[in-house]
């Protein structure tokens, strides 16, 4: 798959956030982190107001990251708190396919950072854009992978 890199300026966003702690290898959680959230965030009448993400801070063992913007801040627990993802540059493609395939977007938008002699500054997101349990089939699902950089 050949994938086009962008840079873009992405404005602070207010977001929901589960951070957990998983074994290495171990992010199959994704699903259900996202789940607990969107439950979470219905109960406390806060709604997504865009598509869910995942940030992983490798280390030994994993540091998950799964959010969602929110319109406005609000009031969380201990588990799901209000947070913000700074405004900044990002160097940004799009994977379309099952997401044990985004790898390659991972690869090409590092590949662009480097050529581009820019440097990454923070930890990339994947972007979830499309539902699985809306669209069975994993060959139309749409990731966007964005690094900021400076």
């Amino acid at each position: 798959m050949t994938y086009e890199v962008k840079l873009e300026q992405r404005p602070a966003q207010t977001v929901a956030v589960i951070r957990t702690k998983v074994p290495d290898g171990q992010v199959n959680i994704i699903g259900q982190l996202i789940q607990e959230l969107v439950t979470f965030l219905a109960g406390a009448s806060a709604h997504p107001s865009g598509p869910p993400y995942a940030r992983t801070i490798w280390q030994p063992g994993a540091e998950l990251e799964i959010g969602t913007p929110v319109p406005a801040p609000f009031a969380g627990n201990e588990r799901v708190i209000c947070s913000e993802l700074p405004a900044g540059n990002a160097a940004v493609s799009w994977h379309t396919g099952p997401y044990d395939q985004v790898r390659g977007a991972h690869e090409a938008v590092r590949a662009w950072v480097d050529v581009q002699g820019r440097a990454i500054i923070g930890v990339p997101l994947e972007v979830y854009w499309t539902d699985p349990t809306a669209e069975p089939d994993p060959a139309k699902w749409r990731t966007e992978v964005a690094y900021p950089v400076r």
